[in-house]
């Protein structure tokens, strides 16, 4: 009992000069500080949610299990959050921002299991994982853009998280249950892009190596993650190849580039792989003491032969790797958007091979960079805003908002019924999808192939809005092709406008086709 009082004293302790804050309202409060700045500044510096964002919700709200480009399930992270969420530009930036926090909740909770330190009340390694996860660009301004690549940031965490928990006690009920997880979590990573397969190939390899492997293997967890993850993945494939394998063939057109330009984008991803980790790595060096600093690079050598580590080593650098044996031999083009999601165990590789002790000291002064990159964007936005606006990139200047809301008015007052169906310029058809009022449904290059829950019968019940750039002379073209001696075309000018700016007015052509029951009466 006195024993028991004793640590009870040194905790309470310990807790009193941290100034009272538990682990979990660290890691709270510094998931909410990102989210509310990276969510704002997104806000404030960009005029309209991207192109990406607009097509996944696009997609997703017509629950397809498969779509010519990717497969579904971040789409369906897009229909799910707006069948709760206003379709606004904020509430896209807040789903991209709260998606990457979700991920780095992940990174922290595997810190937790790989950096555990019994004796503290407070896990300053998980808390250091995390800080250095923060300092990333990877989960601030670079997962402002929802699409295949970002929703991974949340995803890939846990699956590995699910895996280690199985690895660590796979007999049992427990280690069922976390088998199951694991299997429902690699389907739904695999589900959001293929390029999940690297990791899951990284999880076989890290369960090798793992050295508890030989009890794994002989117990039931990895056997049922496989076929839960198999059942889960199963309608997926029954539609890829009722499609004709569309997504295969999108995947295969991005080999289909000349050597030298291939190896061009692979040195280009290696360097900036390299340089979104400079800051965090410096962050954690100075964060040190002299003494630590000095330790580190013998230790980090020394830990880098111990087997036991290896297995870490596999998930954490795994998926790097294998993304350029893919380049090599299946000539895949790899890009830093890529590799957006995949670097989320580097921090805690780092502290698990250096063996670092984190002290209270260390973790205060990691909190200063992270707190002042949270400040920057959160007073950064308006400023991003007028460079990003003033750059006249063309996204920048589209003003996909303002022409939804203008087509609806157009074609409620032509016809005084829903807009349900939109084609035309892609950018602004899928877009009008999202900001309209009338949530119409995207018919994508006039192609029932590239959207199935449109049909010929379907346009002819409900009618088809056409919304082209007045220049762009092919999609005009295409969208003549629908007329009917009832079709309206209109021509329409809109101003770009953000914050207080205003751009060059834009052209549009757009054309209006009513529904055949309409004309009939």
């Amino acid at each position: 009992m006195a024993a028991n009082a004793s640590v009870a004293d040194r905790r309470a302790s310990a807790d009193s000069g941290r100034g009272g804050w538990s682990e979990g309202a660290i890691v709270a409060a510094a998931l909410a500080l990102h989210v509310l700045a990276w969510t704002l500044f997104a806000t404030l510096s960009h005029t309209i949610a991207h192109h990406d964002m607009t097509e996944a919700y696009a997609w997703g709200q017509e629950w397809q299990l498969g779509y010519y480009k990717h497969p579904p399930f971040f789409s369906w992270m897009a229909a799910a959050w707006f069948a709760i969420f206003p379709r606004q530009s904020w509430a896209f930036f807040l789903l991209s921002e709260v998606n990457a926090a979700i991920g780095l909740a992940g990174g922290w909770a595997i810190a937790r299991r790989l950096l555990r330190s019994p004796d503290d009340s407070r896990n300053n390694g998980a808390l250091a994982a995390l800080a250095m996860l923060m300092l990333t660009p990877l989960y601030g301004i670079a997962a402002i853009k929802f699409n295949a690549n970002t929703a991974l940031l949340s995803l890939w965490p846990w699956t590995t998280y699910a895996l280690i928990r199985m690895l660590e006690q796979p007999r049992g009920m427990g280690g069922l249950a976390w088998g199951v997880l694991f299997g429902l979590l690699a389907a739904a990573a695999f589900l959001t892009k293929y390029y999940s397969g690297l990791l899951l190939v990284a999880c076989l390899a890290a369960a090798l190596l793992h050295p508890n492997s030989r009890v794994v293997f002989h117990s039931a967890a990895p056997y049922v993650s496989v076929l839960v993850g198999g059942a889960a993945i199963a309608p997926h494939v029954v539609w890829l190849v009722a499609s004709g394998y569309q997504t295969l063939h999108y995947a295969a057109a991005t080999t289909q580039h000349p050597t030298l330009a291939i190896l061009g984008r692979g040195a280009g991803a290696v360097a900036q792989a390299i340089a979104v980790h400079v800051l965090p790595l410096l962050a954690l060096g100075w964060s040190l003491t002299p003494t630590m600093r000095a330790e580190f690079w013998p230790r980090f050598r020394a830990a880098l032969a111990d087997a036991d580590r290896r297995w870490i080593l596999a998930l954490a650098a795994g998926p790097f790797l294998l993304s350029f044996v893919a380049l090599l031999l299946a000539h895949v083009r790899i890009s830093a958007q890529f590799m957006i999601p995949i670097f989320y165990m580097v921090p805690t590789a780092v502290l698990v091979i250096s063996r670092l002790r984190i002290d209270d000291d260390a973790i205060r002064r990691l909190a200063r960079p992270v707190v002042a990159v949270c400040l920057a964007g959160l007073i950064g936005g308006p400023l991003g805003g007028f460079i990003y606006f003033k750059s006249r990139a063309e996204i920048a200047v589209e003003p996909r908002a303002a022409v939804a809301n203008e087509v609806t008015r157009l074609w409620r007052d032509a016809f005084g019924r829903r807009l349900e169906i939109v084609s035309g310029d892609e950018t602004y058809s899928q877009a009008a999808t999202f900001y309209s009022a009338d949530r119409p449904s995207d018919f994508t290059n006039f192609n029932v192939e590239l959207a199935p829950w449109i049909s010929r019968r379907r346009v002819d019940d409900a009618g088809l809005a056409v919304i082209c750039k007045a220049a762009q002379t092919s999609c005009v073209d295409a969208g003549t092709a629908w007329l009917t001696p009832a079709s309206r075309r209109v021509e329409i000018e809109v101003t770009p406008r953000h914050l207080w700016f205003t751009g060059k007015p834009q052209r549009f052509v757009v054309i209006l086709t009513p529904p055949r029951l309409l004309v009939a009466r």
